[in-house]
């Protein structure tokens, strides 16, 4: 039985033989440990003073990994205390090779240690969450002096890349580097070639070594394509990016404080969300080192429809906190165009202070024109049976899988305050299922952007509710805003007449499901509200033509059915603010009413009637509450001009 060993309480085995004179000795060596084994065989003998080590077979195994001689070799100790290797090869169980061959000492060295096609998957066991792939070759060759050698290294990897989830669909990476070291000195220089995504080449210059206070010169340089990049880490959302940045970065100083400089350029950049409706184009502007600040010079991106979004400003990344001061201007800005939202804006935003904490964001963002579309019609869904447990497992199936993992904890947005204002005097359209609003008004926008905290509304300017034949107005109305989410509720009114009922209709909710709701004086069913706001009749007298049509009223209410009105696409396709059927000034006929704001705060409508009346009209707003109104029309209407004032009750 082989002798026990145990050192720093590992234990295991080893077991050597040796035969022969002190001149000439035959070994064998065997070893093992929790750690891992070794065994070899091989021949020591005395040659011109020194000694002369010839291995016949050597193997090493450790963490999984394994290590044999790939030939016989041979090491020769000298008189003089020189170590002499001629060739040594050790070849990797994964694959690939490590070679050795040249002298060292006793005062001079010439050593030359080769790597051949080595998968750099060898590397996981330090590094598990990477996964690595890919092959490295290279050399490295140690010359002169013992005490001071010369050492230069060459270096080539192929097909390296990450297996890991995060990184699949990334390119595979080629390196190609050399580095050199004479005394303290060292230079390096190393290319990396991604393919379609770009290529970079990084230079350092050490004359006084790795020391924090000695001198430094480094720089990168090169161009890297953004879709490649980012697409694997965008591609289980709607976010997509393109565009190409120019590096020429530099870094100066000292190893301990190195000094930032050169620039990063964007071109041809774009940023698309099909979700959103968030589309920006022609992105372009450079961010500059200067120090240990990253400075923005105007980067700029344009927006459908013409408008533009400019960034200014620096970050130091030097400094405790991350402390930035960034403005973000807009103007005639269109970032989100969508079926359920498009928005016309201008901004100007300023984020100064420390962004890990401490930081604000103050300014005014200034609503141009919006619509919001109400949904015509909900999305199916599947109910969803809860507290269903499964008992045993059926016959012939495998076995039911663990369950899965919490989910992790979303980390909270930074604790940035806020202090923002958002001013919309006008022209906030919110459309579908028969509503046409209108509504403004400024919005306080406080708390912290991981809490937000509004004050203020928007209120009503002008409205309308079409079922079918029947159009309400609303009397007063107004859009709030949740604390924590800023989810926008509706709040609008509307009272109709029909015989000795007084009719009143709320829309409520938020305007991606809002909910209509009847009640009436006396007091009456939902139904049967409807049934005599639409044919002033109760719903025992309908005939079968008009019950149908009640049910078709009922669908576009709930969203149930329907879809987009002629009348709504017709304004869209002619650029129409306001486009609808109403009576004419008699009272007697039907009349098409248009019109659209021609500039802020200005809206000019026309009106033509059944009967051939037309008529001209111009509201000016004079404040929020106050407007001017003029028309000219034909027939008893004729020609006035007067003021209104609108009061919230």
């Amino acid at each position: 039985m082989p002798p026990r060993l145990a050192l720093a309480g590992t234990e295991g085995s080893l077991q050597a033989t040796a035969s022969g004179t002190p001149a000439a000795l035959d070994w064998t060596v065997q070893g093992r440990a929790d750690a891992g084994a070794v065994s070899g065989r091989g021949s020591l003998a005395s040659a011109n003073g020194g000694w002369r080590l010839d291995l016949a077979a050597l193997e090493a195994q450790a963490m999984g990994e394994a290590l044999r001689l790939a030939a016989p070799a041979r090491v020769v100790l000298g008189a003089d205390g020189g170590v002499e290797v001629p060739g040594l090869a050790l070849a990797v169980q994964g694959g690939g090779q490590v070679r050795a061959a040249g002298r060292w000492g006793p005062e001079r060295a010439d050593l030359t240690v080769t790597l051949s096609a080595l998968p750099v998957a060898l590397a996981e066991r330090f590094v598990p969450d990477l996964q690595p792939q890919g092959t490295v070759s290279g050399e490295v060759r140690v010359t002169g002096p013992v005490g001071r050698p010369e050492i230069k290294a060459t270096l080539q990897g192929s097909g390296l890349r990450s297996g890991a989830d995060w990184a699949l669909g990334l390119p595979a990476l080629m390196l190609r580097a050399e580095a050199s070291m004479a005394g303290e000195a060292a230079q390096l220089r190393a290319e990396i070639d991604a393919g379609p995504a770009g290529r970079l080449t990084a230079t350092a210059r050490l004359p006084g070594g790795f020391g924090p206070q000695a001198p430094l010169a480094a720089s990168l340089e090169g161009n890297l394509a953004l879709a490649p990049l980012a697409g694997p880490f965008l591609a289980a959302g709607a976010d997509r990016v393109s565009g190409r940045i120019a590096v020429a970065l530099r870094a100066e100083g000292t190893v301990g404080t190195p000094q930032l400089g050169g620039r990063a350029t964007l071109s041809g950049g774009g940023y698309r969300n099909a979700e959103y409706g968030v589309r920006i184009d022609n992105l372009a502007g450079t961010v500059v080192g200067d120090g240990t600040r990253l400075v923005i010079q105007q980067l700029q991106g344009r927006t459908p429809g013409g408008g533009s979004i400019t960034l200014s400003g620096s970050l130091d990344a030097g400094a405790p906190g991350l402390p930035a001061d960034i403005t973000l201007t807009a103007r005639n800005a269109r970032p989100v165009t969508s079926d359920l939202v498009t928005a016309t804006i201008g901004a100007d935003l300023r984020l100064t202070g420390p962004l890990l904490g401490g930081g604000s964001l103050a300014g005014e963002v200034r609503v141009q024109q919006a619509e919001i579309r109400v949904p015509e019609r909900l999305p199916a869904s599947v109910p969803t049976l809860t507290n269903v447990r499964q008992v045993g497992r059926r016959p012939g199936a495998a076995a039911a899988p663990p369950p899965p993992p919490p989910a992790a904890v979303t980390p909270a947005a930074p604790p940035i305050n806020l202090a923002v204002r958002v001013l919309a005097p006008g022209r906030v359209f919110i459309r579908g299922r028969g509503i046409d609003v209108e509504m403004g008004g400024e919005v306080t926008i406080g708390g912290t952007a991981a809490v937000p905290v509004p004050q203020g509304q928007l209120t009503l300017r002008s409205g309308t509710l079409d079922v079918l034949a029947r159009r309400l107005t609303f009397q007063r109305g107004t859009i709030g805003f949740v604390s924590g989410t800023l989810t926008p509720q509706l709040d609008l009114t509307a009272t109709a007449q029909a015989r000795q009922t007084t009719i009143t209709v709320k829309v409520q909710g938020t305007p991606a499901a809002p909910e209509v709701t009847f009640t009436s004086t006396p007091e009456l069913p939902q139904d049967e509200i409807l049934a005599r706001l639409l044919f002033d009749r109760a719903t025992s007298n309908l005939s079968p033509f008009e019950i149908v049509q009640l049910a078709s009223a009922i669908g576009q209410l709930t969203g149930i059915g329907g879809g987009t009105s002629a009348l709504d696409r017709v304004r869209g396709a002619l650029g129409l603010d306001r486009l609808g059927i109403t009576s004419d000034t008699a009272g007697t006929g039907a009349a098409v009413e248009a019109g659209r704001y021609v500039a802020p705060g200005v809206f000019l409508g026309v009106r033509q009637g059944q009967s051939g009346q037309t008529g001209v009209g111009v509201q000016v707003e004079i404040t929020p509450r106050l407007k001017l109104e003029g028309q000219t029309a034909t027939g008893p209407a004729g020609d006035r001009i007067g003021l209104s004032y609108e009061l919230e009750y």
